[in-house]
């Protein structure tokens, strides 16, 4: 489940409870940071969080400020520098060396109102762009949703004149010195597209998940019956065939998305990974034994010498000697994240470059 939609079930539920709440936004970073800007969470009443904004060092004050939102009914930005020498954060040296800044505000109103739209827009695998106003001081937490084709979707803008400033920031214009934003670009979770529907599929659905991936199951046996025990899936989907499976999934295969073909079935195997490779997805892995994997994608290569069998990973994961269905999952996931990123799935003792991007 993604952090919008925890949040959002979370929100449901203090509000059915009578309960206040508050939301928690990361929006400025400088230097090392756990989490990156737009990390969210709920703080409930009694100071537990639905998500996080950093590794667990922050929170305790957060939800500190939290309370003080709630009870002055307005937002507040707190500032952190977890580079500091001393021990005014909660008599801990945390010796991070970043700087942060996050956006608490009392979640109720328009501010409900806007995660209920940003999690219906999820589910509907809607892009948009969410822009928060953080100076002037006076319209902290204003903010205007727009969709893909630049379309207003939701404003709390009180100023036209800000909001068409900010309309402007939106569309990649300067802004004047002071207004200050926090622009986030909203995608739907990627997709992780699992054709199989063995045993080894359960832990690869549960990591996945937890991971923020959309996960789907396909059975391109057209059997039904073998996926009714993945419930936990986000979708299931049996069809007749390579083809009318990747027709039925639609949109979830994107440059974002990864698909691993693991039927146990040579043919069905072959003709899947023929299929996925006329799509975009940004990962396409084949499990099995690597004499496996090169005779088939040698039969691919001779069929037709201009597909890209090189975008194949096969054998699929990190070198992490897994050898239970829930290591190989661990491995999986951690080649399709490094993959997805950009990255060679290295030791981070290695790397020179910065953890995180810019």
């Amino acid at each position: 489940m993604s952090e919008i939609a925890a949040i959002r079930r979370a929100f449901l539920e203090e509000e059915k409870a009578g309960r206040p709440a508050a939301l928690a936004t990361l929006v400025r970073t400088r230097g090392s940071s756990y989490r990156r800007k737009g990390a969210r969470a709920l703080i409930k009443a009694d100071g537990s969080l639905v998500g996080g904004i950093s590794g667990g060092c922050l929170e305790q004050d957060v939800a500190l400020r939290a309370g003080e939102a709630l009870e002055q009914g307005r937002p507040l930005l707190a500032f952190y520098d977890t580079g500091a020498d001393d021990d005014r954060l909660f008599g801990l040296n945390i010796g991070c060396g970043g700087q942060l800044e996050v956006l608490v505000e009392p979640l109720e109103g328009e501010l409900a109102e806007l995660i209920g739209h940003l999690a219906e827009l999820e589910a509907e695998r809607r892009r948009a762009a969410l822009a928060t106003v953080l100076v002037p001081a006076d319209c902290l937490g204003q903010r205007l949703l727009v969709g893909e084709a630049g379309e207003v979707l939701r404003s709390t803008i009180v100023d036209r004149d800000l909001e068409a400033t900010v309309m402007a920031a939106v569309r990649g214009h300067e802004i004047p010195a002071e207004v200050e934003l926090f622009v986030e670009d909203l995608a739907p979770p990627p997709a992780l597209l699992l054709f199989g529907s063995g045993f080894d599929v359960e832990p690869l659905i549960l990591f996945g998940r937890a991971l923020g991936f959309e996960v789907a199951v396909i059975d391109v046996r057209g059997s039904e019956a073998a996926l009714s025990r993945f419930s936990a899936a986000d979708r299931r989907v049996a069809a007749q065939g390579a083809a009318a499976a990747i027709g039925q999934l639609g949109g979830l295969l994107d440059r974002h998305a990864a698909a691993l073909v693991m039927n146990h079935h040579y043919d069905n195997d072959r003709d899947l990974v023929r299929a996925l490779l006329a799509t975009p997805v940004g990962y396409l892995g084949l499990l099995g034994p690597q004499s496996r994997g090169r005779r088939l994608l040698g039969e691919l290569k001779d069929e037709d010498p201009s597909l890209a069998t090189e975008r194949v990973f096969s054998p699929v994961g990190l070198d992490l000697g897994a050898d239970t269905p829930e290591k190989v999952a661990l491995s999986i996931l951690a080649e399709i994240l490094a993959v997805l990123a950009g990255r060679q799935g290295g030791f981070l003792k290695e790397r020179s470059a910065p953890i995180h991007s810019a």
